[in-house]
């Protein structure tokens, strides 16, 4: 069965199966003072792909207020304001203001993992990843995406006995 006709929405609603094999990418900006980090992914990102979710993980144990900006890029940054130049991976995610929005992470936070299960364009960018302090400490996280392609096809198989219309 033919999906190239079919909306966002639509192809979002396939059954997990469809997709086929899932990625990881991943970047992970880590270092000391009170200097911003970055850290580009080594993999790009297909022009058009299904976001899984999206997972945050502290590296360091100190308590100093933090927070990571997550964009799509080709370079590796090396300010915040060249950071804020870049789109955000998914808008609106963060604190109110430019994006790509803060997102604040507290001395105690260990991991959070956010399910998004979406189309993304990216591009063929990269995972742009940019970790900022607001005391001297030592600093890292990691953020890695889970993706896959966005099929265009399925066999017919899988809607045998559902109407479904593109």
């Amino acid at each position: 069965m033919d999906l190239r006709g079919w909306s966002v929405e639509q192809i979002e609603h396939l059954p997990e199966g469809a997709f086929g094999r899932r990625y990881l990418v991943s970047a992970s900006p880590y270092g000391s003072g009170s200097t911003s980090q970055f850290d580009i992914s080594e993999v790009v990102y297909p022009s058009r792909c299904f976001l899984w979710g999206v997972g945050l993980r502290r590296l360091d144990v100190g308590s100093a207020v933090t927070w990571v900006r997550i964009a799509l890029g080709t370079v590796l940054p090396t300010s915040e304001a060249e950071m804020m130049g870049l789109p955000p991976l998914i808008h609106g995610w963060g604190a109110h203001g430019a994006e790509p929005r803060a997102i604040y992470i507290r001395g105690d936070t260990g991991q959070v993992w956010v399910p998004v299960r979406a189309v993304i364009n990216t591009g063929y960018k990269r995972l742009v990843v940019g970790c900022f302090l607001v005391a001297s400490a030592t600093l890292g996280v990691e953020v890695v995406t889970i993706v896959s392609a966005v099929p265009t096809e399925v066999p017919d198989w899988l809607f045998s006995g559902r109407a479904i219309s593109p």
